[in-house]
């Protein structure tokens, strides 16, 4: 990620559930959805139903209650929104998920990039392995060009810092 998530609520959102009779503390279901549809982004590059199915199945649980406003707020507070989109369009228009289409379309990017995340993923062409469609797709989910350089530059210098050889960044 080219920023870090800033989630400020994050902990005072969380939810007291009870599994066998004990009582954990879990990620509201706004910030889950959020936590999902960002590891579906970092996988993209070799998507597979593992990583689609528990989005679609989260949102059809969940759709009704979850609160959308807040989504919405820090989806673009912290660059987020095509990620988001992607989450919905995958569970929508691949796996045929009802009853969100309105949500989807409030997450919608702008005509172009809508049209060529459609052509870059779809029912034609889900399982067919591509290295490159999977970068372009990955560079679709960035929310601003300005983006792409600024997480290149960070993968670079963490490359870099973690190799031992920390040089300097031209």
């Amino acid at each position: 990620r080219p920023y870090r998530i800033y989630l400020p609520e994050l902990w005072e959102r969380t939810e007291k559930i009870n599994i066998d009779k004990v009582s954990i503390y879990a990620l509201s279901k706004e910030d889950d959805f959020l936590a999902l549809a960002l590891h579906l982004r970092r996988h993209c590059r070799a998507l597979a139903l593992k990583y689609i199915l528990d989005i679609k199945e989260f949102i059809y649980l969940y759709a009704n209650t979850m609160d959308w406003q807040y989504i919405e707020k820090y989806s673009g507070l912290n660059h987020i929104r095509n990620v988001v989109y992607f989450a919905l369009y995958i569970s929508v228009d691949l796996l045929e998920l009802t009853g969100i289409e309105g949500v989807k379309q409030k997450f919608s990017p702008g005509p172009l990039r809508k049209e060529l995340i459609n052509r870059t993923i779809n029912k034609d062409n889900f399982f067919k392995r591509s290295y490159l469609r999977s970068i372009f797709l990955r560079l679709l989910l960035f929310d601003r060009i300005i983006d792409v350089p600024i997480y290149l530059l960070r993968v670079s210098f963490i490359e870099r810092f973690f190799m031992g050889k920390i040089l300097p960044l031209i």
